[in-house]
Formats: C-alpha cells, structure tokens, sequence
C-alpha cells in the first residue's frame, strides 16, 4: 500500500478538492471515504485519470454516484480488485449491489 486517505465526517471539503488531491498522487493504491457525502462522479473521472494503480476503492455515502461513474472508474483503473459502495442510490440495479 502506497497511499491511503480517510475522511471523516468534514462538511467544509468538496468534491473538486478531494479529486484535485488525488490528481496528484499517480501511485494511490487505496482510497477510503467514509462519512463525507460529496463524492461525485467528478471524483471518479479524476480516479480513473490520474490514479491507474488503483486497487481499493470504498465510499460510504456515494449517493451522488451514477453508472457513468463506475463505468469509468472500470475503464481507468484496471486493478480494482475491492470496490464497495454504500448509499449508491442513483446506480442503477447492475451496480447497486457493489
């Protein structure tokens, strides 16, 4: 493990911030999000932009997710091996049990 990040519960953080972090950080192999509830699918394009070594990925609050968002995820970070989402209210039935 190269880099691992957790948020608690941080209402002051948004999305642009978190994902201009892990702009910087190609080697991030975990990312852990849990409690902070504006992860968007802007996040997940930076993911699969900038971070191809990613393995883990686990957000607690992704109800701001949509398909668009695990489908590029998929399609960028071809090493995910443990993707867990909760709360994913706007993922359609294909991805509502990740």
């Amino acid at each position: 493990m190269r880099d691992i990040i957790r948020f608690g519960t941080a209402p002051t953080l948004v999305d642009i911030v978190t994902a201009n972090a892990v702009a910087t950080m190609p080697h991030l192999q975990r990312l852990l999000i849990v409690g902070y509830n504006h992860v968007t699918n802007y996040l997940f394009s930076c993911l699969a932009k900038y971070c191809h070594e990613l393995k883990v990925l686990r957000v607690s609050k992704c109800d701001k997710i949509t398909d668009e968002a695990i489908e590029s995820l998929v399609d960028g970070c071809p090493l995910v091996e443990d993707l867990a989402l909760r709360r994913g209210n706007n993922l359609s039935i294909r991805y509502s049990n990740i």
